[in-house]
């Protein structure tokens, strides 16, 4: 069987919960005032840093992250988005998205 590179980027939460990428992209890449963010997995969720274009409602994103996490699994999942001015880029220029424990 053959692994993809997202593969490498699946958030596991214990061994019956696996999140792929696209459950965040899909709900971040709605948001059109988010110009870039990254995703941390933390042991019960995830810390998002987002720059956006224009004030959004953070809170109303926090929610729905973590309504999407509960639907795939996660026993009360702790999400944290945090606006940032910039998010930090690889050594080679490219923006690094997820980052797995």
């Amino acid at each position: 069987m053959t692994r993809s590179r997202s593969d490498d980027d699946i958030f596991r939460y214990d061994l019956r919960v696996s999140v792929h990428p696209h459950l965040f992209r899909s709900i971040l890449g709605r948001e059109q005032v988010i110009s870039e963010y990254q995703v941390q997995q933390t042991r019960t969720g995830a810390e998002i840093a987002v720059c956006a274009e224009q004030p959004f409602d953070v809170e109303s994103l926090n929610r729905k992250l973590q309504e999407a996490l509960s639907s795939a699994g996660c026993a009360e999942p702790a999400v944290t988005v945090t606006v940032v001015e910039s998010i930090p880029r690889l050594a080679t220029g490219k923006l690094k998205r997820f980052f797995v424990l």
